[in-house]
């Protein structure tokens, strides 16, 4: 079953459109009013101001569907505290808008994250995406993750704003890595943990950019929703729950071995992508500057959220 039936279902689901690049011009701002000219009485305005409690226009584009940009991956090595391997995920022909830095879970590496990085790649997001050198049994340890990757995505950006993102302890060393990343714009974790030690709560409160978490339900593999504390302890932030999920969802492609730690949930793979990948997208889109219009796939107000509410797909926990 997939999210476009579930959304006609109910009858919204957004129309399709391209987002514009990088060189698209940027229209010119109206000239301020002279204060002191008279309007004569016909041509005042009678318009009253919008109510802000009112259902948002609709998204110009469906965030869950492929883009129109090929995709190319290339792999790298950057020198950061270790010689830090990376897969290169780029639009072909178009300069990107943005950069991503996505990171892996404990335990996994790059491959498991590569099928978020090529639909981001698609709509023209250029992604990184590490292999952690600190994310092992031997060796754990989510402040240094977070410095590499502040330091790999300040090194491709270019001055392009970048968003940190991860899964599990991934979405942990997205948290932290703004700290040291004068150009992040924004942070994403696919139902992130935080450690033992309390690193993200204790970092969230100074986190000074919007933050945003998607959760599965709780479970030993997510520290019983423990990340939910960290996330929501910054001061702008945005939590949702993709409803039956678990911990293992958010790899892709999906990570079988996962599984035999880890619960096994009851929602719809499929869709469960479907809404991952739009939910990602729209947040990378919108807070890069690029597509504010798919702000409306984060407000509970708007068609797009409200239908994936009412489909039992996506609540607010």
């Amino acid at each position: 079953m997939r999210i476009s039936l579930i959304l006609g279902m109910v009858g919204c689901a957004p129309a399709t459109a391209t987002l514009g690049t990088i060189d698209d011009p940027i229209p010119d701002a109206p000239a301020p009013t002279d204060s002191t000219t008279d309007i004569p009485p016909e041509e005042t305005p009678t318009d009253s101001p919008p109510d802000p409690t009112s259902e948002p226009p609709p998204a110009s584009i469906d965030p869950t569907t492929r883009g129109p940009f090929d995709v190319t991956t290339t792999r790298d090595v950057f020198d950061a505290s270790c010689e830090l391997p990376y897969a290169a995920v780029r639009p072909v022909g178009v300069d990107p808008f943005a950069v991503a830095v996505l990171a892996h879970g404990f335990l996994l590496d790059s491959s498991s994250m590569t099928g978020w990085a090529e639909h981001w790649a698609s709509w023209g997001v250029a992604v990184a995406v590490p292999d952690l050198c600190h994310s092992s049994i031997f060796d754990s340890d989510a402040a240094l993750n977070g410095s590499d990757m502040a330091e790999l995505g300040e090194h491709l950006a270019g001055g392009l704003p970048i968003v940190y993102a991860g899964h599990s302890a991934g979405g942990l060393a997205a948290l932290l890595a703004p700290a040291n990343s004068p150009h992040a714009v924004a942070v994403l974790g696919f139902d992130p943990v935080d450690d033992i030690l309390g690193s993200g709560l204790a970092a969230a409160p100074d986190v000074d950019i919007p933050v945003a978490g998607i959760y599965a339900e709780d479970e030993t593999c997510n520290a019983f929703g423990n990340g939910l504390d960290a996330f929501g302890a910054a001061p702008s932030h945005r939590l949702l729950r993709a409803v039956g999920t678990d911990h293992c969802d958010y790899t892709n492609p999906y990570e079988s071995l996962c599984d035999i730690a880890c619960a096994n949930g009851t929602a719809d793979p499929e869709v469960t992508v479907d809404v991952l990948e739009g939910l990602s997208l729209a947040w990378i889109a919108w807070h890069t500057g690029e597509r504010p219009d798919l702000a409306v796939y984060w407000q509970p107000e708007s068609a797009e959220l409200g239908a994936w509410i009412d489909a039992g797909l996506v609540a607010i926990p």
